[in-house]
């Protein structure tokens, strides 16, 4: 018989004494139509997991299984379920019963049809993370520095702001800033204006057809210094804006009108700031002829004597550049010898 008790808020379902705990073990034969194995000592492997009850409600519930090592047809043995609002408080609470009844029967064994078993310790705790945390005391899964073998601290990211941070990102795949164009060039059709624009800088012998541009518009921000505000226009297709932007770069300096005008991606300032970052490693590759590069967001692409690396920090570049670039530090230092005297 099952006996019910109460632990802290908790209601426990335990086999009972310790006496019918080890009837539980010696009647495995008759249950489960096993001959015992030809070892004197059995193995405990244990299971513990929490698990909610029903979906409208917050109850859950919380088993202690076990399973015998040299019996892998028998079936799993209940060893105590409980039942709260909540994971136990404690862990004391939740696995004394079994403690005690585990002392018991490792120091006494079993005695059956004449020869003795000795019960060894349990070789295994079988949990997912959660309850993996919950018996060892540790930190969740999720917490910061939960790792129970990582040696170093991670950087905590803010992961809502990150979201929001690729989602922008995203939303401007296919957009392109066109920097130079005097204001109110565009008559108040800025769309259509963009449209016809791209050929005409480009090369319209470039493009197999018309440029559809989705939308247009200049920025809100006012000009400074006379200068005109930047056009952000949406090409409806990624392949075009690709091809939009190798052109600018093959044919620069573009002009129109008189002015020189820039094309570039439509970047997140997060982005661009990240981009920065690299921008001392940038001139040294151009000076030395190294091809070099981003792939979006803001990871830097270099290749030097037919090695291609991608790096996603100025150090990581640094590191790879001094040990395949020959005389790369050499450089930095009369780089830096130069803009001094400058």
């Amino acid at each position: 018989m099952c006996i019910i008790r109460t632990i802290a808020y908790f209601s426990a379902v335990w086999p009972g004494s310790t006496q019918r705990s080890k009837e539980s073990f010696v009647n495995l034969k008759n249950r489960y139509h096993e001959s015992y194995p030809s070892t004197n000592t059995l193995t405990l492997r244990v299971n513990i997991d929490g698990v909610p009850l029903v979906r409208s409600s917050k109850m859950e519930l919380w088993p202690i299984f076990a399973k015998i090592k040299e019996l892998p047809k028998s079936n799993v043995i209940i060893i105590g379920l409980y039942a709260g609002p909540t994971k136990p408080n404690s862990v004391e609470d939740y696995l004394n019963d079994f403690i005690q009844a585990l002392k018991v029967i490792t120091n006494e064994g079993l005695h059956y049809n004449g020869k003795h078993y000795n019960i060894a310790l349990p070789d295994a705790f079988i949990c997912d993370a959660p309850a993996r945390a919950f018996l060892k005391c540790t930190k969740g899964h999720s917490g910061y520095n939960s790792c129970e073998r990582c040696t170093k601290h991670g950087i905590r990211m803010d992961y809502k702001q990150a979201k929001l941070d690729d989602l922008e990102a995203r939303s401007r795949r296919q957009n392109i800033r066109i920097i130079g164009i005097k204001e109110k060039a565009e008559n108040s059709r800025p769309t259509e204006f963009v449209a016809k624009l791209l050929p005409e800088l480009l090369g319209k012998e470039l493009f197999d057809h018309p440029v559809d541009v989705d939308r247009a518009h200049r920025i809100a921000a006012p000009a400074k210094d006379g200068k005109p505000r930047a056009i952000i226009a949406r090409l409806h297709r990624f392949q075009v804006k690709e091809l939009v932007l190798r052109l600018a770069r093959e044919k620069a300096p573009l002009r129109y009108d008189g002015r020189p005008v820039y094309i570039f991606p439509d970047l997140t300032s997060a982005i661009m700031k990240k981009r920065m970052a690299f921008q001392h490693i940038k001139e040294k590759c151009r000076a030395r002829k190294i091809r070099c590069g981003f792939r979006h967001p803001a990871r830097l692409v270099v290749t030097v004597n037919d090695n291609t690396g991608t790096f996603s920090t100025p150090a990581e570049a640094e590191k790879f550049l001094s040990r395949e670039a020959k005389d790369w530090d050499t450089v930095l230092r009369l780089s830096s010898t130069l803009e001094s005297r400058l």
